[in-house]
């Protein structure tokens, strides 16, 4: 049972380690023609290159509980990760970056409008991508909230259904977050199993 459950969660680990990887390497081309920011990138480079050391750790280690314990928490990591830049927004508001982008298409904060300090929100009411950021959250610091007048979400809704609406219109976050609680509870029971077979 355990060779085979450990052979599963192989697979899962792999195919987040290479969707980390594809988006953060297309991210980087898109930040070098200047479409964009290099830090999420190199976020999901650096997650994709320690899914995969995860992975050789557990290969070369004889004795993986240790491994296995790394395993949840990496997965617990990214699951956290994700839920903080869609739905909580800590990162965001402890480094002062912009790691959610909210425009039209769901992934630019670049909607022309003027984060100034100048005390108002600022409504957009496009007719793209369908969801609301009234989120009264501040982006830099000058307490302003923004309303880009999106019809399917709001950030104001909970946070399950903020981070299911993400989900849902992503389908490499919905596999990759999905393959990453799957290894989570693999790694978890296989810890708990240790030596045993």
């Amino acid at each position: 049972m355990k060779t085979r459950l450990l052979s599963i969660v192989g697979v899962l680990v792999f195919v987040s380690a290479v969707i980390h990887l594809s988006l953060g390497i297309s991210g980087l081309v898109e930040a070098v023609s200047g479409d964009g920011s290099v830090l999420l990138p190199a976020l999901y480079l650096l997650g994709g290159l320690a899914a995969i050391a995860l992975l050789g750790t557990i290969v070369l280690t004889p004795v993986a509980t240790t491994a296995y314990a790394a395993g949840t928490g990496l997965m617990a990591l990214f699951l956290l990760a994700y839920a903080d830049v869609h739905a909580f927004g800590v990162a965001e508001s402890t480094l002062g970056v912009d790691l959610h982008d909210h425009g039209g298409d769901g992934h630019s904060h670049d909607d022309g409008h003027d984060h100034n300090g100048d005390g108002h929100s600022h409504d957009h009411d496009e007719n793209g991508h369908g969801h609301s950021h009234d989120d009264d959250h501040d982006h830099d610091g000058d307490g302003h909230s923004h309303d880009h007048g999106h019809d399917d979400h709001d950030h104001d809704d909970g946070t399950l259904t903020v981070l299911a609406d993400h989900l849902l219109e992503d389908a490499y976050a919905l596999v990759s977050k999905s393959v990453e609680a799957g290894a989570a509870v693999g790694f978890a029971v296989l810890a708990s199993l240790g030596d045993r077979e």
